[in-house]
């Protein structure tokens, strides 16, 4: 199984919420669509979104022969969010 962290897709980019004249401001002060997508990037150690194709090499790994010995494991491709507490 691969479970996947915050990726860079037309869908992830539409479900952002993007407040208009500063009003609704997120729980974390966020204004717009830009100021949440930089505040999740710089929560993530690798300083950037995942992109789908990354999302699909680890499905692809688990596909394929190499992975003919692995069972019951999920594949985290996300940039090592959980390890920023």
């Amino acid at each position: 199984m691969v479970a996947p962290g915050a990726t860079n897709t037309p869908l992830a980019q539409v479900q952002m919420p993007d407040q208009k004249e500063g009003k609704n401001k997120d729980v974390y002060g966020h204004q717009d669509r830009g100021d949440i997508m930089d505040w999740a990037r710089l929560q993530v150690p690798l300083k950037r979104w995942g992109e789908a194709g990354e999302l699909a090499d680890a499905a692809i790994f688990f596909l394929s022969e190499k992975s003919s010995y692995i069972t019951g494991q999920v594949l985290a491709v996300n940039g090592g969010w959980p390890q920023t507490g």
